[in-house]
């Protein structure tokens, strides 16, 4: 069962996030946004074991790494 309080205030950093974002004026592709998201999944774990998930193997988390690459030099020439 999930904790509300910890969905709570996930939602609640999330949202936080968000305006941070907005704030720094940093756009993102829905691709890059929905890249994020999926990898957000292994946060998610890390904060609610109760959802645990099985580990990326070797390749998926290589592909996870390149994704994360890819939006990071995207966020870059923003900043």
């Amino acid at each position: 069962m999930i904790d509300v309080a910890k969905q709570v205030a996930y939602w609640r950093d999330g949202a936080q996030e968000d305006w941070v974002a907005q704030l720094a004026c940093l756009e993102l592709s829905s691709e890059h946004a929905d890249i994020l998201a999926e990898m957000n999944t292994f946060v998610l774990e890390a904060r609610y074991p109760e959802t645990l998930l099985p580990p990326p193997n070797e390749d998926e988390a290589r592909r996870y790494m390149a994704r994360a690459e890819e939006v990071l030099l995207c966020l870059i020439p923003q900043s």
